[in-house]
């Protein structure tokens, strides 16, 4: 049989997977190369590895990004497994549910709203959900309300007030954090967030959190039909959960402490 010509030599190789972006496969060719384990496996076997790494590779570098662009603050903490307590204001079940995440991707998703003094949970929570809706894949956006009221500004006054508008539109899941702080008295931040919100209602989820209840909401826009709009798109479809309980960061402080002796 005649010899084939112009076979890559494993550097050749290995800088063609790279070239293509497959830089699982490459270390696992590398892998493969170097480990006597693997001589005794049939093409099938050797290549199924290399694709399984390359897969698990790019989930990985899919996942790393996604969290990179959520802006989720406490992202080390959420790591672990969160357990709930009914006595904060939300049935385990309904925990349940929302940590499943298929509300999410619902044809016509609701909205979830999540009330309650400082230091219940909230953020955390939301943050948490956002946590498990970057596992499934999806892309998340976590706005703390005065730095979204500061975007705004810097938009319009750059002209770009649509293409930040579109920036949220992109993003499957939008929290917004801390609503409620003060009163909506500028008439492009009143009418942005209204955009917002209209863009996003029965198409894309959205969690809001606020120290402000619910009913309290409408006092604080300076516009009493942009109020009504913005509110009936927010509850006419939507959870809402006022938490309750002692703070968590009062807990946590309280539990780091040392132990004193008797």
């Amino acid at each position: 049989m005649a010899k084939a010509k112009n076979v890559m030599d494993d550097d050749a190789i290995i800088d063609g997977l790279n070239t293509l972006k497959l830089r699982g496969m490459a270390e696992a060719y590398i892998n493969q190369k170097n480990n006597p384990l693997f001589s005794n496996m049939s093409f099938r076997e050797r290549f199924a590895a290399m694709l399984t790494v390359e897969l698990e590779s790019k989930s990985t570098r899919r996942t790393e990004r996604l969290l990179k662009e959520s802006r989720i603050a406490n992202i080390t903490a959420l790591q672990e497994p969160l357990y709930w307590d009914e006595n904060r204001g939300m049935k385990e079940a309904d925990f349940r549910m929302l940590c499943e995440c298929d509300w999410m991707l619902d044809d016509t998703p609701p909205m979830l709203l999540l009330t309650g003094s400082a230091g219940t949970g909230k953020t955390f929570f939301a943050e948490y959900l956002g946590l498990k809706a970057i596992r499934k894949g999806l892309t998340v956006l976590v706005c703390k309300w005065p730095e979204l009221v500061l975007q705004i500004i810097q938009a319009k006054e750059a002209r770009e007030l649509d293409r930040l508008i579109r920036t949220f539109r992109t993003k499957k899941l939008l929290i917004i954090d801390d609503f409620g702080l003060q009163r909506i008295t500028d008439s492009v931040v009143l009418h942005t967030f209204q955009t917002i919100v209209d863009s996003r209602w029965g198409q894309l989820p959205m969690i809001i959190t606020s120290q402000c209840p619910v009913d309290k909401w409408y006092e604080l826009f300076n516009e009493a039909y942009v109020a009504d709009a913005v509110m009936d798109r927010l509850t006419a479809r939507s959870y809402r959960y006022e938490l309750k309980g002692r703070s968590m960061r009062e807990k946590r402080s309280l539990e780091n402490q040392p132990v004193k002796k008797r």
